[in-house]
């Protein structure tokens, strides 16, 4: 006791005297901030005589068990007024904010706004809510709020070698956001892991376990913010899809393929030192991930899995008992801190369950975002193509994006090309999987365009393969066209009419049994068989051609009867005349048969 009141003396000694003016200055600067906190307590408490509400109770919920930060605030709002309630408003912190969602008795409030507002430092983001019942003076109505933040947590330390378990701290606000007082107020702050290193709140404030009990605070003004800090650790996976591109291109055929290309990015802390794969088959996995999971529409088919190098098969796909199929996929290696991957996966979807159509106006219904388990998407860009002949586009989209872009793509058998839209939205997450609606005008008298291309274009070839086929585009001198005899085709003709007539005359002379007409019907055969010869070698057309091999057959028969006549002659006088007659009479039918034979070709060719 004695140390300090000789600490407070010497404390006191080293304040110099003061003088009157100092004091009067200072009950005066006093008296002038006592005046200002009055000033506001009035102008607050006329503010809220005006607007009659107040907060009665508020009970928050802050789940940080993953890398989002979802809150869910139950507010009893007490009309204090004299008028009936038809909106209130909400206001949560702008910095990091996803998605907000509004209930009343589990019916979803419609909101407007957001409009932004700067208060103690802390930008807030204001949201009217339409209410579905009208409150009268003096009566109650609670609302539940759900809002989601990203990126409200970082990895502490920034690198961590694989051994070491992975730990976060959580940057908010003790208190909650609004912009009414509220009388009373708690938290409840829930984690996945038992192991809280240190906390940082407004008292009063409660561990128990993986559990940090906020509060109760009571009457706490509009507006008032409290840092809060909590250093814990977090296993959970730190999946942020940096870059996500969404196509969806509409078939009238009957489908709608979508295809994602997606770019993979652990945000948690960087692995310091190399990766064992000995350690992590043992447990030893430090701050990785090597499965995520995200759900794709239940009558989803045909889907692929894929990245640069090619089809990716560590992936599963079933059904999830509430009509969805949930797609479990690995990337090619295993996720550790500031590792990247990319990859890209597809499926089809029928058009009758996503198209609906009134006269010529067709509407489309799909996701607007992804499904992924507890993962961000920082930036997605969603492109919808239409058949070729859309006109008058319009997108519905239930969240904020970026403005339309329009452009067209050429694809096959496209002659002005297909129309693409184009829009972006930032800073998603798995709740914004909420439908789109995308309406435009397009006639079906455009499907038919596409197969009477193909018609055309298999028909033109045939006729091209007809021409070419039958037109000569040689440029020697010696073809003839197969199609029609030239002039000296015919006069080769008339030269093989001749023939035949000397060669019938020299067979008549054979078949009178004179020797000497034999021998020189033998002369005028050798000599007809040598022009035949010289003539077939400048015969170019097929019909000709054959004409003549023909004829030539035909000097080989008649040379084989000259031979059996002249036989005969030399056995004429040893048989009968009889016999002689039956063998002539022979030898005179094949030549007929041969003679009829050259006789008809030569009318088929005239």
């Amino acid at each position: 006791r004695n140390i300090a009141t000789k600490r407070r003396a010497i404390s006191l000694a080293r304040i110099p005297p003061a003088s009157s003016s100092s004091i009067l200055a200072y009950r005066a600067s006093y008296t002038m901030r006592a005046i200002q906190a009055l000033l506001l307590a009035l102008a607050l408490h006329l503010a809220l005589a005006a607007g009659g509400i107040e907060i009665k109770e508020a009970k928050r919920t802050l789940d940080i068990s993953t890398q989002l930060a979802k809150e869910t605030t139950r507010l009893l709002y007490v009309n204090t007024g004299s008028k009936t309630l038809k909106s209130v408003q909400i206001a949560l912190p702008s910095e990091h904010l996803s998605y907000v969602y509004v209930s009343h008795s589990d019916v979803e409030l419609s909101l407007s706004g957001p409009t932004h507002s700067v208060k103690n430092d802390v930008s807030y983001a204001l949201y009217d809510v339409e209410l579905d019942v009208e409150v009268e003076a003096g009566k109650k109505i609670r609302l539940e709020v759900y809002a989601v933040f990203t990126h409200t947590m970082e990895p502490l330390p920034e690198r961590m070698v694989q051994a070491h378990r992975a730990t976060s701290v959580y940057t908010g606000s003790s208190l909650i956001a609004a912009p009414y007082p509220i009388v009373e107020q708690v938290t409840k702050v829930e984690t996945n892991s038992i192991v809280v290193l240190e906390s940082r709140a407004k008292q009063p404030h409660k561990e128990e376990g993986s559990k940090l009990t906020l509060g109760p605070y009571k009457d706490v003004a509009p507006f008032t913010h409290e840092q809060f800090a909590l250093h814990y650790e977090n296993s959970s996976p730190f999946a942020t899809y940096t870059d996500v591109v969404r196509e969806i291109e509409i078939s009238h055929w009957g489908n709608v393929a979508v295809e994602e290309h997606y770019e993979l990015h652990n945000t948690g802390a960087e692995l310091l030192g190399s990766f064992s794969r000995l350690d992590y088959q043992h447990g030893v996995i430090g701050n990785s991930f090597e499965e995520l999971v995200m759900m794709l529409p239940g009558d989803a088919s045909e889907i692929y899995y894929r990245d640069v190098i090619g089809n990716i098969s560590t992936s599963h796909v079933f059904p999830d008992g509430e009509g969805k199929l949930r797609f479990e996929y690995m990337p090619r290696f295993v996720m550790f801190g500031g590792w990247r991957t990319q990859f890209y996966m597809g499926y089809n979807l029928p058009a009758s369950n996503y198209i609906t159509v009134d006269g010529s106006r067709f509407t489309l219904s799909i996701d607007f975002a992804k499904d992924v388990e507890d993962a961000i998407i920082d930036d997605m860009e969603i492109r919808v193509i239409f058949p070729e002949g859309t006109t008058d586009i319009k997108v519905d989209a239930p969240h904020a994006i970026s403005a339309v872009e329009t452009s067209d793509r050429f694809t096959y058998l496209d002659v002005d090309g297909r129309p693409v839209v184009s829009f972006r939205a930032k800073n998603l997450v798995s709740d914004h999987n909420d439908p789109m609606t995308i309406s435009y005008s397009f006639s079906t008298m455009n499907l038919i365009w596409e197969p009477l291309y193909l018609i055309a274009a298999f028909f033109t070839v045939c006729v091209l393969a007809m021409l070419f086929a039958r037109v000569d585009l040689s440029i020697s001198a010696e073809s003839v066209p197969d199609t029609d005899l030239t002039s000296g085709d015919l006069e080769r003709v008339a030269t093989l009419k001749d023939l035949y007539e000397k060669r019938k005359e020299a067979h008549e002379n054979i078949a009178s049994g004179n020797s000497g007409l034999v021998r020189k019907g033998r002369d005028t055969l050798s000599d007809v068989g040598r022009e035949v010869s010289a003539l077939i070698k400048h015969l170019e057309d097929s019909s000709v051609r054959r004409i003549a091999n023909v004829v030539e057959r035909t000097e080989e028969d008649l040379s084989a009867a000259v031979a059996d006549l002249e036989r005969l002659s030399k056995r004429a006088a040893k048989k009968a005349s009889n016999e002689l007659e039956e063998e002539m009479e022979a030898a005179r039918q094949r030549i007929a048969e041969a003679k009829s034979f050259i006789a008809r070709l030569i009318g088929e060719l005239e």
